[in-house]
């Protein structure tokens, strides 16, 4: 169950079932190259979000983590703790985990592709459609692992169960009973964790279209810290001193939030009721509340910002479905988790 993630034709072929924007399809499409410093530069001059993001930055995090052909092509197992870099920057390889939706699940995926690694899906039976994975390369590890809601499963009108037959009282309960199976493909326990769950929670079960209610505001933030408590926790698996952030929901397309806003009655398996604009920065506000108050771990991944300012038209393009981003946006995304990390660990040496 193994699966090689090398090209980028591999890349859209194998593992994203979203109709990607029309500049990334052709940019892809007409790029033959496997260096994914090539990538990274076609990103750079056709991609809105990604020129946007990179032009604010110092420097590019994602090409020190992106492995030589040489390492790539010896590689078949953790190659070390530190990795040096063609601009001579050297990393350590980093474990990392990432609870989420189907956006992270996108993300990991994309980085699995850029740093030449290997993706191993976990078997059934315990998981179903929604199926954790890891990704291993010469520069680090990622674990994924779905979520259905912050604090319980939003059963979006049967769509969760039918992807995932098997309920839980609590999403706490389910990564408690679930996640170390995950966990134990990785070769030593993740000291970078990333958390998130939105457009779950702005579905059917938990949110309606008119807004967010305030005991489920309540319980957005009861989630987190549940969460954060569970994270921290001998139990759970990661590193005893893991750094936990947590990532916003960037905005969905605006036809998309107007189409939610306006239906009042949906249809079974179509889902979506509350995903409007307006709840997304509810919900973006409790994290910025709940993270602050409450001190919970090292920051926030501000997906929603780095989404900001480019066009309306753009977004059409770059989100064919109204809310999964593609390639060139997910490397920005997880760049500034990067760039965060990078700021923790300067703090602490110093």
């Amino acid at each position: 169950n193994a699966i090689g993630v090398r090209t980028p034709e591999n890349h859209w072929g194998a593992f994203d079932p979203v109709v990607s924007s029309t500049n990334c399809t052709t940019m892809l499409a007409s790029n033959k190259s496997s260096d994914p410093r090539d990538w990274l530069e076609m990103c750079r001059e056709n991609h809105d979000i990604y020129q946007r993001y990179m032009a604010s930055k110092s420097r590019n995090i994602l090409k020190s983590i992106i492995p030589t052909i040489e390492e790539s092509g010896n590689w078949t197992k953790a190659p070390g703790p530190k990795h040096t870099a063609s601009d001579g920057i050297t990393t350590r390889r980093m474990s990392m985990l990432i609870i989420g939706d189907s956006l992270d699940k996108f993300m990991a995926y994309h980085i699995c592709n850029l740093t030449r690694g290997v993706a191993t899906k976990v078997d059934p039976p315990k998981f179903s459609n929604r199926r954790p994975f890891v990704c291993s390369s010469p520069t680090l590890e990622i674990a994924f692992f779905n979520i259905f809601g912050m604090k319980r499963t939003c059963d979006n009108d049967g769509v969760a169960r039918h992807q995932d037959s098997r309920f839980f009282n609590s999403t706490v309960d389910r990564v408690k009973a679930l996640l170390p199976d995950v966990l134990r493909l990785l070769d030593r326990p993740p000291q970078h964790v990333q958390v998130s769950s939105a457009l779950w929670d702005l579905s059917q079960g938990c949110v309606a279209r008119n807004g967010v209610p305030q005991n489920y505001r309540d319980e957005y933030s009861l989630g987190m810290r549940n969460m954060y408590d569970y994270l921290m926790s001998d139990q759970s698996g990661v590193a005893k001193d893991a750094n936990i952030y947590w990532r916003n929901s960037p905005p969905v397309r605006k036809s998309y939030s107007a189409k939610w806003a306006r239906i009042s009655w949906i249809p079974f398996n179509v889902g979506g009721h509350g995903r409007t604009r307006r709840n997304q920065k509810i919900l973006n506000q409790i994290m910025n509340e709940t993270v602050s108050d409450y001190h919970l771990g090292n920051g926030i991944v501000d997906w929603w910002r780095i989404a900001q300012g480019v066009s309306e038209k753009f977004l059409n393009q770059e989100l064919p479905d109204g809310r999964h981003y593609t390639f060139c946006s997910t490397l920005a995304f997880f760049n500034e988790w990067l760039d965060l990390i990078y700021q923790q660990e300067n703090k602490t040496k110093a």
